[in-house]
């Protein structure tokens, strides 16, 4: 009887819940290709591009089922994933800081205009060579033996570097992996 009763509260509150619900297959769709064109535009790969929508995604489902769970009057099982949520964020978060802090240097690497393919560098005094790619997380370097030296973002940003030659030697250097 008691399921009766709750059905029945429910009822009014149906057209709020389909508004959420459709607000999120438009919004979403929306939101995502705008994010996806956004880091097409930033010259992203194709993968990060795809992981990263995903995420936001479901976190973006998650927030729109926790939004209806919360209209259809169940506050405490909202408050229960909300809290969940905010406790696997922070472990990701833990688990993911070396790749945020090479994703953010490399976008400054990428704008740098002292650091491009093409340049011969030293970085620090562990590594010299020419940039033959700038990515996402890391770059690398071919080096005067023509072995390609792969060093994370941020520890070239936190290094310092030299720029030695800004002519592009990536034409007359053979690659060695």
């Amino acid at each position: 009887m008691d399921y009766l009763k709750r059905v029945l509260e429910l009822i009014p509150k149906l057209p709020e819940i389909l508004f959420l619900l459709l607000i999120g297959l438009v919004a979403v769709p929306m939101l995502i290709y705008i994010f996806k064109k956004t880091l097409r535009r930033l010259k992203m790969s194709a993968a990060v591009i795809s992981v990263t929508s995903q995420i936001i995604r479901y976190g973006m489902w998650l927030l729109i089922f926790m939004a209806i769970l919360y209209q259809a009057g169940f506050t405490g099982l909202a408050a229960t994933i909300s809290g969940s949520v905010v406790v696997i964020g922070v472990v990701i978060s833990q688990s993911f800081k070396e790749i945020v802090s090479d994703v953010i240097a490399g976008l400054a690497l990428a704008r740098d205009n002292d650091f491009e393919v093409g340049y011969t560098v030293e970085l620090g005094s562990k590594f010299k060579g020419v940039v033959s790619k700038i990515g996402l997380r890391k770059v690398r370097l071919i080096d005067d033996q023509g072995y390609t030296l792969i060093v994370p973002n941020n520890k070239v940003e936190a290094n310092e570097w030299r720029v030695l030659d800004r002519e592009s030697k990536l034409k007359t250097t053979k690659r060695k992996t």
